[in-house]
């Protein structure tokens, strides 16, 4: 009396089954993902540090109260020699250094929401120590 079921009737049952539950999952990690994009914030402004071929190898070292940690950054030895720091809004504090020791800080820099600030360190070119190049060639003696 009863209408006999298709061969395949649990086969479709499963794949609807499997569709829904791809749906469904998908839905909730879309709505993860918009729930911590929503909450986080993005830095605000930027600090770029403009370097030299002079000031390869040295370490550009930005803290402030902001920061979980410093940002630490060691100045590549290749053509694009700008290094952007993204920042909230705030004090800051940054150090270039090299080999341990402290060329230049500059203390207590205020940086503004959405503001860029751009330090060329090219006017820092006079503190740095000669190169171990340079130092050996001007001790020979010329004769």
């Amino acid at each position: 009396m009863h209408a006999p079921l298709p061969a395949d009737a649990p086969r479709r049952v499963l794949v609807l089954f499997f569709i829904l539950a791809t749906a469904a999952i998908f839905v909730t990690l879309f709505a993860v993902l918009y729930y911590r994009w929503s909450g986080a914030e993005e830095p605000s402004s930027v600090i770029v540090v403009a370097t030299t071929p002079a000031f390869e190898g040295a370490e550009i070292t930005v803290t402030g109260a902001t920061l979980p940690k410093p940002y630490v950054v060691k100045v590549p030895d290749r053509n694009s020699r700008s290094l952007p720091f993204y920042v909230d809004h705030g004090m800051y504090t940054i150090t270039v250094s090299r080999d341990g020791k402290t060329i230049h800080t500059l203390t207590d820099v205020p940086i503004q929401r959405g503001r860029m600030l751009d330090i060329r360190l090219e006017k820092l070119e006079h503190l740095l120590p000669p190169s171990p190049a340079t130092a050996s060639t001007s001790a020979t003696p010329r004769g």
